[in-house]
């Protein structure tokens, strides 16, 4: 019965853990300049359909939306908000963090590894408890 539980415990540290494996990276919003005074923005890392971004505006607000496209000039939401470029502060994106990711693994196999060698120390000394009492 111990063991489930701690199997159990090291099921839920482990989701917890690997829930933390994203991080939001900063996008470069830049202004260019065509010849007509028309400008546009170039983002790096370029922003896909589906990715999930931060934004905050010079008025001071801010959210996290989910990306339908982008303009030469703003940002269009899965909701269907507008934001233009003109207007923020600063862009992230979300990423997967190769860092957090590698930890949460590791700590998930040293986990692992804990629960088996203490199942198999506990059938161990439950198998010479009966040799003992049987003998």
């Amino acid at each position: 019965m111990k063991s489930k539980e701690i199997l159990a415990g090291i099921m839920i540290v482990s989701t917890m853990l690997m829930s933390g494996c994203s991080t939001y990276d900063a996008v470069q919003v830049k202004p260019k300049k065509l010849e007509n005074n028309y400008s546009y923005y170039l983002l790096n890392p370029p922003l896909y359909e589906g990715d999930v971004v931060q934004y905050k505006l010079k008025d001071g607000s801010h959210d996290t939306v989910t990306v339908q496209t982008t303009t030469p000039r703003a940002l269009l939401t899965s909701t269907g908000q507008v934001v233009s470029f003109d207007d923020m502060v600063s862009l992230d994106k979300k990423d997967i963090s190769k860092g957090k990711t590698a930890a949460a693994i590791g700590a998930g196999a040293g986990a692992t590894a804990v629960v088996i060698v203490a199942v198999f120390a506990v059938a161990l000394g439950a198998g010479f408890a009966a040799i003992a009492a049987g003998g």
